[in-house]
């Protein structure tokens, strides 16, 4: 028998300023969001933010400045008796990735070493103590604005610095105040001979609601970065998602997943991760993930997937059901019910 909800779905109303919103439909849109919201029987979309059970701001992190976070929360106050999802007065704590680390850090969870290197000097402080490090904005976004140091000679280092240093000021002085650079500590998950993973787990409220692994030949593990070309990389692939998929299920990993969203004070997000040892550590939490809906490895990876379809089902389940937007934005939209007003 069909699980039919007992009370009527919520409603959704989606705060979308202009020019630097993640809309649920259109332009900048994410794939599936909204089928998977008409398919949700316990949420639905409002226009009216009177009427709305939830409010969602759904501004991008990397477009917003100062300026448009006093808009959103003067807007928001208008509604002081209706529940915000992701609250933009504590968006700077996930989208500056030092404050990240150090809420984590001090909630006891696992993280890299980290600095906000204030001077060439201290950047070299830094990679003396870990050769291997990622220079990049505190609060941009990593397939773009980070740079891979491994055990870089002096004129290497103090270019990459001025680069991001210089990143970081125009930033400020375009209206995000909290920009500067930030280095962090290089860590791999080993995915077999020359292949490095990377892992990402959705979190809704207190409910874990999937994730996927994808594995790269370089250090920066992400879509573009990603390979799945050959009998290699596609049993590498299915191998860390394998691994993905039992990590979902553990009580501890979930604990900690949902304890690192609290410290953000985040209501749902993704978190980026990595394995050392076998044991996850956080890299990042990213409240309004983006748009891409490539396949990893590309047309090659689709082809696989194609070919070895039960194979994939089978070895890489939550990757499978996020490549189903759709459905998977279904379940999300499914788990709002803890957001219920009274609960």
């Amino acid at each position: 028998m069909a699980n039919v909800p007992t009370s009527p779905p919520l409603k959704i109303f989606f705060h979308c300023p202009r020019k630097i919103s993640r809309p649920l439909a259109g332009r900048h849109s994410r794939r599936g969001e909204s089928a998977g919201l008409e398919r949700s029987q316990r949420a639905e979309l409002c226009l009216c933010p009177e009427e709305a059970d939830l409010l969602w701001p759904r501004n991008v992190p990397e477009r917003t400045c100062d300026r448009h976070l006093e808009d959103m929360q003067l807007f928001l106050s208008c509604f002081p008796n209706t529940r915000v999802l992701n609250h933009p007065r504590d968006m700077v704590l996930a989208d500056s990735k030092d404050r990240a680390f150090a809420k984590w850090r001090d909630a006891g969870l696992p993280i890299p070493g980290f600095a906000c290197p204030e001077s060439f000097q201290d950047l070299l402080r830094f990679t003396d103590a870990y050769p291997a490090t990622l220079l990049r904005l505190n609060n941009g976004a990593s397939a773009t604005d980070t740079l891979v140091l491994e055990n870089p000679s002096r004129a290497e280092a103090e270019h990459a610095y001025r680069k991001v240093n210089t990143t970081a000021r125009s930033l400020c002085r375009r209206g995000r105040a909290d920009s500067r650079p930030i280095v962090v500590e290089l860590l791999r998950s080993t995915a077999g001979p020359g292949l490095v993973a990377g892992y990402r787990a959705f979190v809704v409220g207190r409910r874990l609601v999937g994730g996927y692994a994808l594995v790269a030949d370089q250090a920066k593990v992400n879509l573009g970065t990603s390979v799945c070309t050959n009998e290699r990389e596609e049993g590498a692939f299915l191998e860390v998602n394998s691994r993905l998929d039992a990590l979902l299920l553990d009580p501890a990993f979930q604990d900690l997943v949902f304890g690192a969203t609290a410290a953000l004070h985040l209501d749902l997000c993704c978190f980026d991760f990595v394995l050392v040892d076998d044991s996850p550590v956080l890299l990042e939490a990213n409240a309004l993930w983006g748009p891409a809906a490539g396949w990893a490895g590309g047309r090659m990876g689709k082809a696989l997937f194609g070919q070895h379809n039960n194979i994939w089902l089978k070895r890489a389940r939550g990757y499978c059901a996020w490549m189903d937007r759709a459905v998977f934005y279904e379940h999300i939209f499914d788990h709002f019910d803890q957001f219920r007003p009274g609960l």
